[in-house]
């Protein structure tokens, strides 16, 4: 029988699940909320090390609820949402787990994404170094070649994506015999991606007396039978779920501009809203890379990912998004799951997505541990069922917002082009062209010039050898057939 300890260690009056939709919706939810020290939870110096060095203040919720049935052995369900320290939470009690070194695998990760294993696995690899235990990232769209070398050479903890993990598991390379532990991250995605057969392919590879942990954001039937079949008697713990994911954000509906292209829109929701650190999710690759092209040419510093990338590709615009070196990056749901800034500050849905859960999913990108976050959705399309199941499913209610008159909107895209622009020709003269420029701007055929120059001036700037400046965004529309270079590249598996 199905434990629950929902909420066990609530304090009285201490907000939970029962109240979550009489909170402000702006405001930081509970499942957020450090309280009290790692120290007080009896972890073993090496663990409490890693701790130290990732510099969490203390536990939150679903770490410590977590703690106790994990370290236990239990199995366990876990339904929280992303951002709320649940890698730590079913990492720590893994790290605690594990025995000396033995030479083969002890615990295997699975999640969704290559992006989200590279980040599990730089978290757990924190709680396990000083113990002397190592952590291994098994991902496709890489060479097998240095993966064969490092299964054979020995790692405690593997963390991995199902389609290269099953693939190391048929092939010989991956012993699994001794595998203890092992953890479903993003569960409900890892199914909506097509990965579920693989993972239950993993599953029965796997040792039947292992410790088995799911954790999702929402739980649908197809897991909850898996759970059926593969964990036993498993401890449920339900932290507010899908609920606890829309708080702490604030959803903002705009209505299109009329008359203009959906970029165009979006191009016109930026300059209004002036966001610092977003992250914008298109619905198909070929917009996402139009897009990016797009905003490039008005002067962001913007970026894409998709799933035609290749690993490295991918690792480069996350890292100059992480770094500040892009305050854009325009995404499919590929990276729904699989990006992890703490301090982004919006998302922007081009449209709203197919499946409410995706909504879900994405906005859970923002508002992440103790900040608040900015869900901006441009209502274009014919998705008004989504929108519906979102706000009733999980209590969201979208606020209404309109755009300044258009010339308004151009006149705050005149003033930053122009800073922008100066702050580059700071060390440049040409004092002389100011006449010729103002004599330009009083005829049609004078502004059309100087539309011209623009787009020269940002194209410019986004190649490499303009002043170390980034290249813009790659076109990887499909283009024609019968044309060089014309055959698009295939969707490599995450």
């Amino acid at each position: 029988m199905e434990k629950n300890l929902e909420n066990s260690t609530q304090e009285p009056g201490s907000p939970g699940p029962a109240d979550i939709h009489e909170r402000d919706s702006h405001e930081v939810d509970w499942t957020q909320r450090v309280e009290g020290t790692f120290d007080e939870l009896g972890l073993g110096a090496g663990v409490l090390e890693g701790i130290a060095q990732l510099g969490f203040a203390g536990p939150t919720p679903v770490q410590r609820e977590v703690m106790t049935p994990a370290l236990e052995g239990h199995d366990l369900i876990i339904q929280s949402k992303t951002g709320s320290g649940k890698t730590a939470a079913f990492g720590i009690p893994l790290a605690e787990r594990l025995v000396p070194k033995t030479g083969k695998v002890q615990a295997l990760v699975l999640a969704p994404t290559r992006e989200l294993v590279q980040q599990v696995e730089r978290e757990l690899s924190c709680f396990v170094k000083a113990d002397g235990h190592k952590t291994l990232v098994v991902i496709g769209g890489v060479g097998y070649g240095p993966q064969d070398e490092a299964l054979a050479a020995g790692a405690s903890v593997v963390v991995g994506t199902p389609g290269r993990v099953l693939d190391q598991l048929k092939r010989g390379n991956f012993d699994a015999s001794e595998v203890r532990i092992t953890v479903l991250d993003e569960a409900d995605e890892m199914l909506s991606m097509g990965f579920w057969e693989e993972v239950t392919s993993i599953l029965d590879f796997l040792p039947k007396t292992r410790q088995t942990m799911l954790l999702s954001a929402t739980l649908p039937p197809e897991i909850e039978r898996a759970a059926q079949r593969y964990l036993s008697d498993p401890v449920r713990l339900e932290l507010a779920g899908d609920i606890s994911v829309v708080q702490g954000v604030r959803h903002v509906a705009y209505a299109p501009f009329p008359g203009i292209p959906t970029a165009r829109n979006l191009l016109y929701v930026l300059e209004v809203e002036k966001p610092r650190s977003t992250l914008v999710f298109c619905n198909t690759k070929a917009e996402s890379a139009g897009v990016a092209i797009y905003l490039s040419r008005f002067g962001f510093r913007v970026d894409t990912i998709h799933g035609d990338l290749s690993q490295r590709e991918r690792e480069r615009a996350m890292g100059h998004l992480r770094s500040g070196e892009i305050d854009i990056l325009v995404a499919t749901d590929i990276a729904a799951r699989g990006i992890d800034v703490c301090d982004l500050s919006h998302v922007i849905n081009l449209a709203l997505p197919e499946q409410p859960e995706s909504y879900v999913h994405r906005v859970g990108r923002t508002g992440r541990i103790g900040r608040s976050g900015v869900a901006i959705t441009l209502m274009v399309g014919a998705n008004n069922h989504v929108r519906t199941a979102v706000q009733k499913r999980y209590g969201v209610e979208f606020e209404p917002r309109s755009y300044p008159p258009e010339a308004e909107i151009i006149k705050m895209q005149h003033d930053r082009l122009v800073n922008q622009i100066l702050e580059s020709a700071r060390d440049v003269e040409f004092e002389m062209y100011v006449p010729v420029a103002e004599a330009m701007c009083e005829t049609p055929e004078g502004r059309r010039a100087v539309g011209y120059l623009l787009r020269q001036h940002f194209t410019e700037q986004q190649r490499p050898d303009s002043g170390g400046q980034r290249q813009p965004p790659r076109d990887n529309r499909p283009r024609r057939p019968g044309k060089r270079g014309s055959r698009p590249r295939g969707q490599k598996s995450p």
